[in-house]
């Protein structure tokens, strides 16, 4: 269906702190595309700038920009809504009037100080039946004309250690005076029949979107989040006052994207001991899903098997289970609280949909229901801050270092990031260096393999011709964990052994070298001249746990293998001291 007559107008009302001592600095030329409309505080000379595309392009295609204007509130506003509307112009109608003009001494001409409000129109093809126009508002967060020195601090520094999962960590959004029903965050709202105070979604906070599954996370798909919150106490977290001074406890609702079938932790950790949490899933409806109150006894585990089981092709005796999975004795080392909540689930929907689920946090009431379709949210009596994990996997994960909603400025290097990413699945914890090291003398060293935190030293190499040798020097030692005087399996610090295997992939089979390895130990000398004795070789492998799966061709995918062809060597398992 096409348009017809259609005048889109951004409209901003900005008050840069006090009302009234705002200045207008517009900026550029419409016909060169880099109109800039500030709305600056007066004294203080931070605020936003307004613009948009007016030149034809990608961002602006099937409208013409008609013009702009600026004026003080409320006036614009109501001629915009007026019967006779605004009169827009290219190079900008401003009332003079009432935004006085004058020469600031560093912006040139400006406008004011007066409460300012600015709009820019485009008018659509009548005749399109689709159009594409581009504005945007930009923070500007100090004088933008400002002469900023450099190097008046070192920046931001991301370390060896650093953690580097890509977890996402979040802050529960929560008022800081007393916070009502419906605010964002709040899963309650006013029943228009009733009057009562019912628990809703519709104001769930959004976290993002969950990945498939572990080695498929990037910047769109977390593995995971863990959300700070804090459920506050009945006595001060009311309803509207409409409702009366009945006592409402807080509930902390959110919202995450996920693909159905995909296996999720839902854990509460470091709750206070005040706190009896309880964790509900509830599907886009409203529906719950399920639910867990005490996760370290299991108690008030249930779910709607009418709602979670129908959309499985699988025989599975059931889709929703406590925290533990694994028969390896992972440990929720997090919860110090035997109050906390905790819950695993296989989220439901038709196979293949992304669909969006939420999660409800709120304290458990002095009595507990054990209906699956009916919650006991708001009232509980307890109150405490939490921390939600939503996760891939049964073992804890740790959110990533990040940076964000930040202008870094003035600084020597604004990131500098050493020795990162550590678990990346596409990069290791070291690379061979330009350096020669084709000499056990210039081995390049590598560390201690047990000052890693996963017991891992992933190495990235290249064999530049058939006469290449590359050499490396790694240590294996326990001086991170125990003390030097400790006994451990009745061996002294000196002459405790670690079982270590070393493995060559992504080689033979991709193009790479057919190549052999060998480990040597040093017996002698120092570590510029070391004296070494040869402890094993390894050439060929046929390792089934690193090859591909049967009927799976490479298998390239799985990362936890790495061997396409069978002349990539493997050493061990082999105990070295």
């Amino acid at each position: 269906q096409q348009f017809g007559d259609l005048r889109f107008i951004t409209y901003l009302d900005e008050d840069i702190l006090l009302i009234s001592d705002d200045i207008l600095w517009p900026t550029g030329d419409a016909t060169t595309n880099n109109l800039r409309l500030y709305t600056l505080d007066g004294p203080e000379r931070f605020g936003f700038s307004q613009a948009g595309e007016t030149v034809d392009g990608s961002g602006l295609d099937n409208a013409t920009f008609v013009g702009w204007a600026a004026d003080q509130y409320p006036q614009l506003q109501d001629r915009i809504e007026g019967n006779n509307g605004e009169t827009f112009t290219l190079v900008g109608n401003i009332d003079t009037n009432d935004l006085v003009p004058f020469i600031d001494p560093e912006l040139g001409q400006v406008y004011g100080p007066e409460d300012i409000t600015t709009a820019l129109a485009w008018d659509v093809d009548a005749t399109a039946t689709s159009a594409t126009i581009v504005s945007f508002l930009e923070l500007i967060p100090q004088n933008p004309v400002a002469v900023l020195p450099t190097g008046e601090w070192k920046g931001i520094s991301i370390e060896e250690f650093a953690h580097d999962e890509n977890v996402h960590i979040v802050t529960e959004y929560e008022r800081l005076e007393d916070h009502f029903a419906g605010d964002v965050n709040d899963g309650r709202y006013i029943d228009p029949i009733t009057g009562e105070v019912r628990y809703g979604i519709t104001e769930a906070q959004h976290l993002g979107r969950i990945a498939d599954n572990l080695k498929s996370g990037d910047e769109n798909a977390r593995l995971g989040f863990k959300v700070h919150g804090f459920i506050a106490s009945p006595a001060v977290d009311r309803a509207y006052a409409s409702i009366g001074d009945s006592d409402y406890g807080d509930t902390d609702t959110y919202r995450f994207e996920a693909k159905s079938e995909t296996e999720i932790w839902l854990d509460i950790d470091n709750s206070s001991n005040s706190l009896d949490s309880v964790i509900e899933l509830v599907d886009a409806n409203g529906n719950i899903l399920a639910r867990s109150d005490n996760s370290t006894n299991d108690e008030g585990l249930v779910h709607d098997a009418t709602r979670v089981r129908p959309y499985f092709t699988q025989d599975l005796s059931s889709h929703v289970n406590d925290l533990t999975k694994s028969s390896h004795g992972i440990y929720d080392h997090w919860t110090v609280n035997h109050k906390d909540a905790g819950l695993r689930v296989v989220l439901p929907g038709t196979p293949g949909a992304v669909n969006s689920y939420y999660v409800r946090v709120y304290s458990q009431s002095d009595t507990p229901v054990n209906d699956i379709t009916e919650t006991n949210a708001g009232n509980g009596s307890s109150w405490g801050v939490y921390q939600l994990n939503i996760r891939l996997r049964e073992e804890e994960m740790l959110p990533g270092s990040m940076i964000q909603f930040t202008d870094i400025r003035s600084a020597e290097s604004a990131v500098t990031i050493m020795g990162q990413p550590l678990h990346s699945p596409l990069l290791g914890e070291a690379s061979e260096v330009l350096a020669s090291n084709d000499t056990v003398d210039t081995a390049q060293p590598l560390g201690n393999l047990f000052n890693t935190d996963k017991g891992t030293l992933s190495l990235a190499g290249e064999i530049s011709d058939a006469q290449d040798v590359d050499w490396y020097q790694f240590n294996v030692e326990f001086d991170s964990t125990h003390d030097p005087e400790e006994q451990l399996f009745h061996q002294q610090f000196d002459t405790r052994y670690g079982s270590v295997i070393l493995d060559i992939d992504y080689a033979d089979g991709l193009g790479g070298p057919n190549t052999a390895m060998s480990l040597f130990q040093m017996v002698g000398g120092t570590i510029a001249v070391p004296v070494v004795q040869l402890v094993a070789v390894g050439e060929d492998s046929n390792i089934a746990d690193d090859r591909a799966k049967p009927l799976s061709g490479i298998d390239v995918q799985d990362l936890a293998r790495g061997t396409v062809g069978g002349e990539d060597p493997f050493i061990g398992p082999i105990a070295l001291e």
